[in-house]
């Protein structure tokens, strides 16, 4: 039977006395049928709608299924909102009517959402490479565009972006933005190009002289605008002479340095490697203090002595102890009459006065001759150790001072008589409790002796530049 069957049926039945006539009808239900369902694709977030109109003979029921378990729904329409890759799947839908049910299918795929890993934050030296890599993942194909500070960079469209021989132009905010199927993500990174460090020699200054055995410190100061100085590396020359890593100051003390010439560098290294050098320095080493000759030598008619004027000077950085004058080339006829000590045969006189930087004594070298000819020594200057003197060693008794005064030089005289072969000390005072004894002693020989203050080497200064000096005379017993 079909549709065409339906209809309305009758039946006439004839007797003796007539007929009679009945009908019927008759209807053929329709078999259910119903459109497809559509298969989707969908990014997170959205809705999925299926869709499905049934024809037939109804009245109709629907069942809606996801991958053979039952959703509950029993509408002819299945409505999914905020899809997650959770909802993908197979969606059917089981519509029965008054002639059987029919079964459709349909697919929902979920796209996944694009990500993409973080950018780095890169410090980089000047002349590196840097490199920006951005791993998309999600549903693609994958699209990119990198941006400076902003701004595209033209022709930059894949996944990585690389930076050649970096400078201070490169430095900026480098920012991608990867589009996917379903969305479009941004992430960034910055380049920070490196600045070397600064460093300078403080000390000593260039042009620096010292006196051999050399032991002074050397100083540097070292920044990093955009970092931390790791170490600073002193050098000699090219020979290295020290290192630190404790500052700021940077410091490192050399000892017993020889006579020469040394240049110093010192080379500052940040947390990123870079180095930078400071000016070179200049140091002098030298072995004898410089001495000028203050006039000519002079006979003093008063003391019978000749007399010669000299000066030291200090040109290191560093305050020296005690300055000794060794006279060499001396005829036989003469000797140094007011001589602190002889070393090998060799008279000096002695200051135990410290001379503080770029500071000078004046001494006054006496000579004994016996001759006619005029001392003409090589004097030679050094630096040596402070050798106590002075004080109350040397106790005697007292002579009487015949005459003392100040001369129009500055100098003072004092006058005593003398025994033959007895020896007599000079000593003086600012306090007169703490008396100073003059070296050399004086050797009597029964005359007048004209005794001359003339600074040093006898006293620390000409007397006109104390305050206040008080003389005494001893002689030993």
């Amino acid at each position: 039977m079909t549709s065409e069957d339906a209809g309305v049926y009758s039946v006439i039945v004839s007797g003796a006395c007539g007929s009679v006539t009945n009908s019927a009808s008759l209807t053929v239900n329709t078999v259910v049928s119903v459109t497809p369902l559509l298969s989707l694709t969908n990014c997170p977030g959205s809705t999925a709608v299926f869709c499905t109109v049934a024809s037939g003979t109804g009245p109709f029921s629907y069942a809606w299924f996801k991958d053979g378990d039952a959703l509950g729904e029993t509408g002819n329409t299945l409505t999914l909102s905020n899809v997650t890759s959770e909802d993908a799947g197979v969606y059917s839908v089981i519509v029965s009517g008054a002639c059987g049910s029919v079964t459709n299918s349909a697919s929902l795929v979920v796209n996944e959402a694009t990500s993409a890993s973080p950018l780095p934050s890169l410090v980089l030296n000047p002349g590196e490479t840097a490199v920006f890599t951005a791993t998309a993942t999600g549903t693609g194909p994958f699209t990119y565009v990198w941006k400076k500070d902003g701004n595209a960079i033209v022709g930059q469209t894949g996944s990585s972006l690389t930076l050649d021989n970096v400078s201070a132009l490169d430095e900026g905010i480098y920012t991608v933005e990867v589009a996917g199927t379903c969305n479009t993500v941004t992430q960034s990174g910055s380049l920070h190009i490196n600045v070397a460090p600064t460093v300078s020699i403080l000390s000593p200054t260039n042009g620096t002289v010292l006196v051999a055995p050399a032991t002074f410190p050397v100083v540097a100061h070292a920044e990093d605008m955009d970092g931390i100085v790791t170490n600073v590396v002193f050098f000699s020359g090219t020979n290295q002479v020290g290192q630190t890593s404790q500052g700021n100051p940077y410091t490192i003390g050399l000892t017993n340095l020889d006579v020469g010439t040394y240049t110093f560098t010192a080379v500052a290294t940040d947390n990123g490697g870079l180095t930078a050098t400071s000016a070179p320095v200049t140091v002098s080493v030298i072995a004898d203090l410089p001495l000028t000759l203050l006039g000519s030598v002079r006979f003093n008619p008063q003391t019978g002595l000749y007399e010669q004027r000299v000066r030291v000077t200090n040109p290191s950085i560093n305050a020296v102890q005690a300055i000794r004058i060794y006279v060499h080339g001396l005829a036989p006829s003469m000797n140094v009459y007011n001589p602190s000590g002889v070393t090998n045969g060799v008279p000096y006189v002695q200051s135990n006065i410290p001379v503080p930087r770029g500071g000078h004594r004046d001494f006054v070298i006496e000579y004994h001759v016996t001759t006619s000819e005029v001392p003409n020594p090589t004097l030679v200057a050094q630096v040596v150790q402070a050798v106590p003197g002075g004080g109350t060693s040397v106790s005697g008794a007292g002579v009487p001072i015949n005459r003392g005064f100040m001369r129009p030089d500055g100098t003072f005289l004092v006058e005593f008589a003398t025994e033959t072969n007895r020896t007599y000390y000079i000593q003086y005072t600012s306090d007169l409790l703490n008396w100073k004894t003059v070296q050399p002693a004086i050797q009597g020989n029964g005359t007048w002796i004209q005794w001359i203050d003339n600074g040093q080497p006898k006293t620390e200064s000409l007397p006109f530049e104390a305050d206040r000096r008080f003389y005494r005379v001893i002689v030993l017993p």
